[in-house]
């Protein structure tokens, strides 16, 4: 008896009642009925579109579970199952859908005999195959993880396990031949299944977790059932059998899904030597030459996971690897250099990366091997990049860096095509990275034509490659600076005062300042030039907030990179122009960036700053500035910054209002002035040696610990409003601010902050009854005082008491808070909006005309309708106004017209509106002095 009002309902609990019925009927009274397992079916499989909650599956499958105890309902509905994951249907089910199917199917498989119905297990294992497959190919991960409910169905019946393997086969008769797809599904379940129940694979148990397995064991009387030996052997041989043949051995033909090798990952896994060198690696690399397209997506992932040394590979891949580098498909070019990343990091041998790197430079310099063809000539400079992750040993990967950079140089200085001179440009940018010496003359001399034309854009690009150089390299800029400077010095001095080309002079000032400071001959042209004194004024757009929220991610770390260098090395000539302030201020509002490399390059100038001398204060006072500037609106207020160029706009609203400021990564950002962003040393928090004026970076050489004269400022910025804690909790910023610090000094063995906070609370009542506390002006402040008065008394309450009550009694007196009536009060607690005098839920009649007869009264409280009491509702009420309220009412008198009491509208207020107006006008005064 199938309810379908309460199957097909909405309601989860009406389904469940539906569906509990379904189960009772079945359970109990059977399918005797003729057509009633194939209402049943009908009604079941009406559910796999309707249903997307897991209750109301299991509650189908439950009826499934009783009705496939009788033969009538278990033939049609294992048809229906089939038909519906055929290969042809499997690309329209989504997600859900399939799950839901591969669940049905094991139920299927609870009750089948695959000996007495080995046509009806042969036809159901290949539907579950097609469904592993699909499911595992829709992840897009390299590792899919196993279906759930099939190794649960394993775990239920092992003695399918040999089932399955008998129904792959190997030969022409097995199911590779016929559905190669759902082979490779099926096969790589079963090694999951296999490599999960081999006892060697898992750690050992603990003691309390083997006593109760003997326990278990002593109770059933035997032990649990598990693959045996030859078991786990032939589910590794059958997936290698369908590794190796469906895909670096399948029909070029039949087409499968590029990324079909990630379903072996548990194989890949564990490949042997023996087993890469005589099985894998020669169909790999055979069918990279018979049919490149379905096998390279495999290929990469085989040698990404492969936990072998491919050192002994190399020669034999690098030749059909190298083929498709030069593909004009984009797609098979950057699997092709990945393949090659992956055989360089895994090679040990530099024997193996100077092969390969011969290899891809002849195809470079050898004028009759180099391509005509731009596309090929890019995929060769990506291939030559990846080979700079060789784990080689520094002097061997030195020697390649200056080949590479001698090799990219001559390459660049012949390109003429734009993508690919694009390409070379990053490539040589990467090897230079790694190169142990100065930058050299040629690169130098070909950097400086390249960012002499400036129409193609190209000489942004020779910016940003040698920008991230010095950064990663800053060795680099020892030798060949002078040039370089007096070619760099007109683009940061012009980026300077015309925000359009702020990215190239952020990029040339930073270069200048890196060059200045490895190079004498580059500081003195660098002064010569007058860079300094034009590009580090305080009004430059390096240092104004509305220019640099229109900065991409990577023009923004650069931008970090620079004030870090100019504060830390070149401190005299920022203090010179007055533009300290200035550059405080742009560190310490790139720690809020939503970009993460932008916050870590902040956060090394704020190091670089204090290093260099600047106080740790004069960095939290920056810091405090941004949380000002979002209570404003304008041209002063927070600038929106943004990942992408050209996004960051602010609204009119101030960003408190309007939520645009960050305040999780503002919470996060206390951390850095606590030293929890590096390795400690093992000084004692709030130790003298802790002192943030130590000459040590705030994050880097300090142990983890709040610095003396820190805990105040921070103490009130950790309870701002517009400070959070990193999971957004809005009023826990203080406590998380402690509970990193705690991690981050227990991981170097230091003592917890607590301790060292306990004799600071006398300074850090003094700093929250200061002025930028509990006297400020701003309402924030005040908060965020009060909430750390709190904070501070947890720590040492009587200390804070004694500190804290006199100034509170001098804010406030007790006479003056007496002085507060009750009529105050209520005003004070009243809405804003209404008056303390409006009554409270209670209904009030309205009258309104009515065209139809009389005016008639709306509500219950009036009974008289209709009659001639009602004729002067709407007339002004005789009101007298106090003293007070007549003058606050004698402001009205300006309206429309000259008339006392006028709307903007022109229409007259009556005397009832005049009073309300006035009375708001008077609680308001009263509510803003208590």
């Amino acid at each position: 008896n199938v309810d379908d009002a309460k199957v097909g309902s909405r309601s989860l609990a009406e389904r469940r009642l539906g569906w509990s019925g379904i189960c009772n009927s079945v359970q109990y009274g059977g399918l005797k009925e003729e057509g009633a397992a194939a209402a049943l079916c009908k009604t079941i499989f009406a559910t796999l579109r309707n249903y997307d909650d897991k209750a109301s599956n299991l509650a189908v499958e439950r009826a499934i579970g009783a009705a496939l105890v009788h033969p009538s309902f278990l033939k049609p509905f294992a048809g229906l199952v089939a038909k519906a994951a055929s290969e042809g249907s499997l690309g329209e089910l989504g997600r859900q859908q399939r799950l839901v199917l591969t669940r049905w199917s094991c139920l299927i498989m609870d009750h089948l005999d695959p000996v007495a119905f080995s046509g009806a297990f042969a036809k159901i294992a290949q539907v579950q195959g097609g469904l592993l497959a699909a499911a595992a190919l829709a992840q897009g991960t390299p590792s899919p993880r196993p279906c759930s409910p099939f190794q649960q169905l394993l775990l239920r019946r092992p003695e399918l396990v040999c089932a399955y393997l008998a129904h792959l086969g190997v030969g022409s008769k097995s199911l590779v031949t016929v559905a190669p797809l759902a082979a490779c599904g099926l096969a790589a379940e079963l090694l999951h299944h296999a490599v999960a129940a081999d006892p060697s694979t898992r750690p050992p148990p603990s003691a309390r977790r083997a006593g109760r397995a003997a326990k278990n064991q002593s109770r059933s009387g035997a032990p649990h059932q598990r693959l045996r030996a030859d078991a786990l052997a032939a589910a590794r041989a059958a997936a290698m059998d369908a590794y190796l043949r469906v895909v670096f051995g399948g029909d070029p033909k039949v087409k499968l899904p590029s990324a079909v090798g990630c379903m072996f990952s548990p194989l890949v896994s564990t490949l042997t030597h023996e087993e890469f060198a005589e099985q894998v690696a020669p169909a790999a690399v055979k069918q990279l030459k018979r049919s490149p397209e379905s096998a390279l997506r495999s290929t990469r992932l085989l040698l990404e996971s492969a936990p072998l040394d491919m050192s002994r590979y190399a020669a034999l891949v690098c030749e059909p690897l190298l083929a498709q580098v030069k593909h004009v498909e984009e797609w098979r070019r950057a699997d092709a250099a990945g393949a090659i990343a992956a055989v360089a990091r895994s090679s040990t041998n530099v024997d193996a990366a100077r092969d390969l790197f011969d290899a891809v430079r002849a195809e470079l310099e050898d004028p009759k091997r180099r391509p005509k063809e731009w596309t090929a000539r890019a995929g060769l400079f990506d291939a030559v990049a990846q080979l700079s992750c060789a784990k080689v040993s520094d002097r061997a990967m030195g020697s390649l860096a200056a080949e590479a950079c001698a090799c990219l140089t001559a390459a660049c200085k012949v390109e003429v095509q734009k993508d690919a001179r694009e390409k070379v440009t990053e490539a040589l940018g990467v090897w230079l990275a790694l190169l142990p010496a100065a930058l050299p003359k040629e690169t130098v001399d070909i950097a400086i034509a390249g960012m002499k034309d400036t129409k193609d854009g190209h000489h942004r690009s020779l910016l940003r490659m040698l920008a991230g150089a010095f950064a990663r390299n800053p060795g680099l800029a020892a030798g060949g600076g002078g040039a370089l400077v007096k070619l760099l010095a007109p683009l940061a001095k012009t980026g300077a005062v015309k925000p359009s080309q702020r990215t190239e002079g952020a990029m040339a000032l930073y270069l200048i300042a890196a060059a200045a400071t490895a190079d004498d001959a580059a500081a003195k042209e660098a002064t010569k030039e007058k860079v300094w004194e034009e590009a580090l004024r305080p009004d430059a757009t390096y240092f104004a907030p509305s220019a640099i929220a229109k900065l991409g991610a990577e023009d923004a770390e650069v931008l970090a990179r620079c004030v870090g260098e100019l504060l830390g090395s070149h401190g005299a000539h920022v203090k010179k122009q007055k533009a300290t302030k200035a550059a405080h201020r742009v560190a310490t509002l790139l720690l809020l960036h939503p970009t993460p490399a932008v916050r870590r390059a902040a956060r090394v100038a704020i190091d670089a700053a204090v290093e260099a001398g600047a106080t740790a204060e004069e960095m939290l006072q920056a810091f405090r500035h941004w949380l000002h500037a979002a209570e404003e609106s304008g041209p002063r207020g927070w600038p929106a910054l943004s990942p992408g160029e050209g996004e960051g706009e602010a609204s009119g609203a101030p960003a408190a209002r309007c939520g645009e400021f960050p305040r999780r990564l503002a919470g996060a950002a206390l951390g850095v002035f606590c030293g929890v962003s590096g390795a400690g040393t093992g000084a004692a928090p709030g130790s003298a040696s802790e002192s943030a004026s130590s000459g040590r970076g705030l994050s880097r050489g300090a142990s983890p610990g709040v610095p003396l004269g820190l805990a105040g400022p921070l103490v009130l910025l950790a309870h701002h409003p517009l400070v959070a804690a990193p999971d957004g909790r809005r009023q826990g910023a203080w406590e998380a601010l402690l509970a990193r610090v705690s991690a981050a000094a227990e991981r170097v063995d230091a003592p917890p902050p607590q301790g060292a906070l306990g004799i600071q609370v006398g300074a850090m009542c003094e700093t929250i009854a200061g002025e930028g506390g509990l006297r400020s002006a701003r309402v924030t402040e005040r908060a965020a005082a009060v909430a750390a008065a709190f904070a501070a008394a947890r720590l040492a309450p009587d200390t804070a008491l004694t500190a804290l009550l006199p100034v509170a009694t001098a804010l406030a007196g007790v006479a003056e808070h007496h002085a507060v009536g009750p009529g105050e009060t209520r005003i004070f607690n009243c809405q804003i909006g209404k008056l303390s005098t409006d009554q409270v839920d209670v209904f009030k009649p309205e009258a309104r005309p009515d065209a139809n007869g009389p005016k008639k009264a709306r509500g219950k409280s009036r009974m008289n309708y209709g009659s001639d009491d009602d004729d002067d509702d709407d007339a002004p009420a005789s009101v007298s106004l106090r003293p007070s309220q007549a003058a606050a009412a004698a402001g009205g008198k300006a309206g429309v017209g000259g008339k006392a009491g006028a709307k903007p509208g022109g229409k007259e207020m009556d005397k009832k509106e005049l009073a309300r107006q006035a009375q708001f006008a008077e609680e308001a005064a009263g509510r803003a002095r208590i």
